[in-house]
């Protein structure tokens, strides 16, 4: 659960699968535009709680080097 709501709402809001969420909440790799996207999403149910916005970084998403 993020925020107070479950994984389904913040998968939808942010257009994905729950599959895709769940992989990217739980550490899994996935690509830049879905961690953008997901991030998008966390910071829209932040403010509509009146909450500061995050980064990828405070969410713990690490860029892979290649």
């Amino acid at each position: 659960m993020v925020l107070g709501v479950g994984r389904e709402v913040v998968a939808l809001r942010a257009g994905l699968s729950t599959r895709v969420y769940g992989l990217a909440e739980s550490g899994g790799v996935v690509k830049y535009s879905i961690a953008e996207t997901t991030l998008e999403a966390v910071n829209d149910l932040l403010v509509e709680q009146g909450q500061a916005e995050v980064v990828l970084a405070d969410l713990g998403w690490v860029p892979l080097e290649w």
